[in-house]
């Protein structure tokens, strides 16, 4: 079904958001994980139809295109979108720990400095919106680097513990 379901995103979305029955936590491992089968590369015409849901300002159907963002491991591409999503919430809404949840997501890290350096990179991809003219935008951004630069300091203090463990345990 992949492919033709593909060239029809419209259609696609529309018919997977009717399966949306509000459980946010299930439905992204469901659905929206579907979804991203099909467009694993997050095309335009896809992104245009969950802007649509986005732009209707409602919570379930934000809650509905979170989740398929969920599925993306915090890909560039999902930018965008998520700074869409920042521009409809009020600035406190809870919802908005689900975009900084979906843009801080990772794939396969490796090393062992592998988050750490992640979470570095993550938080320099998002340095534009400091001064994005929305005050919404920017104080979001302020928070997710600041939370970011404190998971990789975090990250970075226990991993420099664990290869001194490993060379106190195993020797130089």
């Amino acid at each position: 079904l992949d492919k033709p379901l593909s060239e029809i995103p419209a259609e696609a979305v529309r018919i997977v958001r009717g399966w949306f029955d509000g459980s946010y936590g299930g439905f992204i491992y469901r659905g929206a994980r579907f979804l991203k089968n099909i467009f694993p590369d997050f095309p335009e015409d896809f992104q245009s139809e969950l802007i649509e849901f986005i732009r209707k300002g409602d919570e379930e159907s934000i809650l509905f295109v979170l989740s398929i963002l969920r599925n993306y491991e915090g890909e560039v591409f999902l930018r965008p979108i998520c700074k869409e999503i920042v521009c409809v919430l009020p600035e406190d809404d809870q919802l908005l720990k689900e975009v900084m949840v979906a843009l801080e997501s990772t794939g396969v890290v490796t090393g062992e400095f592998g988050f750490a350096e992640t979470y570095e990179r993550k938080a320099k991809e998002l340095e534009d919106w400091l001064v994005d003219p929305d005050g919404k935008v920017s104080a979001f951004a302020k928070k997710y680097i600041d939370g970011l630069q404190s998971m990789s300091t975090a990250e970075r203090k226990r991993a420099e513990e664990e290869v001194e463990l490993r060379k106190y345990r195993f020797g130089e």
